[in-house]
């Protein structure tokens, strides 16, 4: 649910109501609203931290999903692989990252799937994070100049197949300011 988007007093006020005795009712009332607005527009009005990997065009500018800008903790500009992802013997087998974490899907050849999800609290660094990649049955090649980086930095949104000889690399912003 998102934050109201008033206050029961600003409500109360605003509708003329003068009866105290409805308040879980008003209350719920305005967080339906407040939630449905927020998802019409598809945004949250409440104050709040985003972490957001947003292609540019190569222009001046960028549109930002998210509006007003109290802060900006860096941008970047191009990423590098930190952790190359393989499978070499499941049937099928991809790998797909969040803001959270990392998901590891398998499927051997008698049909047996596997399906991991490593969470980045769960380990802190790129190296830590190519480790438990390795004992879910995956391969995982760490750019040493990043090991130390924290997990929480890999690209979030990203999805590829690393059967068959493919592999497939988790990103990091190698440009940061």
């Amino acid at each position: 649910m998102s934050s109201a988007l008033t206050t029961l007093y600003l409500y109360r006020r605003w509708a003329g109501l003068t009866d105290l005795g409805e308040n879980a009712q008003q209350t719920a009332v305005i967080n339906a609203v407040s939630n449905a607005v927020s998802v019409y527009c598809n945004r949250d009005f409440g104050i709040t931290t985003y972490r957001e990997w947003l292609d540019g065009t190569g222009d001046n500018w960028l549109l930002l999903p998210q509006w007003p800008i109290a802060t900006i903790y860096g941008v970047g500009s191009r990423s590098i692989a930190a952790i190359t992802v393989s499978h070499a013997t499941a049937k099928f087998a991809s790998v797909s990252t969040s803001t959270t974490g990392v998901r590891l899907f398998s499927v051997d050849g008698t049909g047996t799937e596997t399906d991991t999800e490593l969470l980045f609290t769960g380990y802190k660094t790129i190296t830590l994070l190519a480790a438990a990649i390795v004992s879910a049955g995956f391969a995982a090649t760490v750019d040493s100049t990043y090991g130390s980086y924290p997990s929480n930095i890999i690209r979030p949104n990203m999805v590829g197949s690393v059967a068959n000889g493919d592999d497939f690399d988790l990103e990091i912003c190698d440009d940061f300011h």
